[in-house]
């Protein structure tokens, strides 16, 4: 029975994946995701894909924009090695995002 469950599940979400978008989905993928150029780029199809399989909200991605524009300190769209693996983050800041990834993830 789990065998067929995991089937289902793989052919609903490739069913997922291949369906044409609805022009509602083009809007709100080409301007709430990740681009805003009324064209969808890769990261918008990837994320857009995700909220169509249920693993992840509107409130989540907000988030992780929020997080993104932490560690952007060029304030340049893109992060550098130092910039996402905390290097150029002063004692303050280093300190408050490691409290912050205890308390998401704690153990």
């Amino acid at each position: 029975a789990r065998v067929l469950i995991e089937k289902y599940y793989a052919e609903d979400e490739y069913a997922r994946i291949t369906q044409p978008l609805s022009t509602s989905e083009f809007e709100f993928a080409s301007r709430r995701l990740c681009s805003t150029d009324d064209s969808i780029h890769l990261s918008d199809f990837i994320i857009l894909q995700l909220f169509r399989q249920g693993k992840l909200s509107v409130e989540e991605l907000d988030y992780m924009k929020i997080q993104f524009r932490t560690f952007d300190k060029g304030r340049d769209g893109r992060l550098s090695r130092s910039e996402a693996t905390l290097s150029e983050l002063d004692d303050d800041e280093r300190w408050a995002q490691m409290r912050h990834e205890e308390r998401f993830n704690p153990g």
